[in-house]
């Protein structure tokens, strides 16, 4: 049998039956190992599909609320500062499953939100006593394109699903109903999870067509292979100006439009609008990681012209001064974004570039951003990765991060190891703590030298593994013009 789903005679199931009469349903994991699991909310026995849809171990920190608030405080994901109780304590209780969550925020709609392999499939809302189901076009129909892939008709169903994924994406679930919380001020937050939601006709049908697009991409390799092969990629790598003599901060807007190939981030001084200090490259996507980083040499040719001057340096890494965090962003088109891409994103890429970091640094960019699982939808097709923290730093480890990240992206499903759900593991990743992924790298690095393409990006690669197993971290105090030999010019810059 290639699909067997795990479930608990749940009303919902005769439905998903009658809709999947190829899968088989069953009350317990088999014994004999299969191509594909999922489990509704059933734990009994052992995890041995080769592809397993929410784990055991994933369902075990979902249902148990502490160990999900747990995660999500972890992993940056919003949720009331709050402990949980069988018995309702005060008024502000929270009905949970099982219990109450005491806490001192309260709520004025509540939003029930269908998730599957990152994709919104619906939402019920509640207000008061009254309900009402709005669902969305099919994620996995024919016709479904990437600009209705959050609901942004609606700012607050747009901050609602962002939560619901993140949430559903940090405890390790492909899919499940999250529990989103607003409050008076239109913040959202994440209260609990049910892996095994009751499902409307039309939330039924969709997730029965989730599954089978889920099953379809999985087990048919040649499909899979095609879609690879229309993968694009890009990045808009950020990086900050800085006075060589005084070491002070420069504004980016000083010198940088807002749009072209080299122009400034959004992000302005506090409490100055026309203020901008992040400057951010924006090179012409490739089919390929060296072609990408020979368009990005291109725009940094650009941008020296654009501020020609000898004390003007450039600054890469996670946080070149206080309170201003950089990042580098990876894009990704012709694909959409998946559970099992973002979570190889996370333990291949991720981790090594984390290992290359200050620790220092790292740590306080990461109280605000790079967090895991840090994606964003992009309007022509894809998604833009945005964990990691500026690697510019030289132009060795910049072709060796982008080879890294195409060799993953284009490999994902061979890539399954998944370090980051200990708890303990994310926590130090979060806080750069590196002794324990030292380890870690040598069987990510065993696992890219036996993809079939490495050897034609091996000589790029290296550099970055050899400073990783030499426990050598990247410079971030360095001009990084000079480190990419770009001609110096010799004006001067009196502003």
């Amino acid at each position: 049998m290639d699909v067997v789903l795990v479930h608990k005679s749940q009303p919902e199931i005769d439905t998903l039956e009658t809709l999947l009469p190829r899968f088989g349903f069953l009350t317990e994991a088999p014994d004999e190992k299969i191509r594909i699991l999922i489990r509704w909310g059933n734990t009994d026995g052992e995890d041995k599909g080769r592809l397993v849809v929410n784990t055991k171990d994933a369902l075990g920190r979902a249902t148990d609320v502490k160990r999900a608030l747990a995660y999500w405080q972890i992993n940056g994901v919003r949720c009331p500062k709050a402990f949980y109780t069988k018995k309702p304590l005060k008024k502000m209780a929270i009905p949970v499953t099982g219990g109450y969550l005491i806490t001192g925020e309260s709520f004025i709609r509540r939003y029930i939100v269908y998730v599957f392999d990152l994709q919104i499939l619906g939402l019920i809302r509640k207000i008061g006593n009254q309900v009402a189901e709005i669902p969305f076009q099919n994620p996995f129909s024919p016709n479904y394109g990437p600009e209705m892939a959050l609901p942004t008709q609606h700012k607050e169903w747009e901050k609602v699903c962002i939560m619901a994924t993140r949430a559903i994406y940090a405890v390790g679930l492909h899919f499940g109903a999250v529990d989103v919380g607003v409050d008076k001020s239109g913040k959202a937050y994440a209260l609990q999870i049910d892996p095994a939601p009751r499902l409307t006709r039309y939330a039924a049908r969709t997730m029965a067509n989730a599954f089978q697009a889920y099953i379809m991409r999985s087990l048919r390799k040649e499909e899979f292979a095609r879609s690879m092969s229309v993968l694009t990629m890009g990045a808009d790598p950020e990086f900050m100006l800085r006075n060589k003599v005084t070491k002070q901060m420069i504004l980016a807007s000083n010198f940088f439009p807002f749009n072209g190939i080299v122009g400034c981030d959004q992000r302005s001084v506090l409490g100055q609008r026309r203020q901008h200090p992040l400057a951010e490259l924006r090179p012409a996507p490739a089919k390929e990681p060296v072609e990408l980083f020979g368009n990005l040499q291109k725009t940094m040719a650009e941008a020296i012209k654009l501020a020609p001057y000898y004390n003007v340096e450039w600054v890469a890494g996670s946080e070149p001064f206080p309170g201003y965090q950089i990042g580098g962003h990876i894009h990704f088109g012709g694909i959409r974004v998946t559970t099992d891409l973002l979570r190889a994103l996370d333990n291949y890429l991720a981790i090594p570039v984390m290992l290359l970091e200050n620790p220092e640094s790292a740590r306080k960019r990461r109280k605000k951003y790079g967090f895991l699982g840090d994606y964003r939808i992009q309007p022509y097709g894809g998604f833009e990765y945005r964990a990691l923290a500026c690697w510019l730093v030289s132009p060795r480890l910049t072709r060796a991060v982008l080879c890294m990240a195409y060799l993953v992206a284009i490999n994902y499903l061979r890539l399954n190891k998944d370090w980051l759900a200990d708890a303990r593991l994310r926590l130090k990743f979060k806080e750069a703590d590196k002794a324990a992924f030292y380890l870690i790298f040598q069987e990510i690095w065993e696992e890219i030298s036996a993809l079939p393409q490495f050897p034609k990006y091996k000589e790029m690669l290296e550099p970055m593994a050899k400073m990783i197993m030499n426990k050598k971290r990247w410079r971030e105090n360095v001009d990084i013009r000079e480190t990419w030999n770009m001609p110096l010019p010799t004006r001067i810059y009196y502003g």
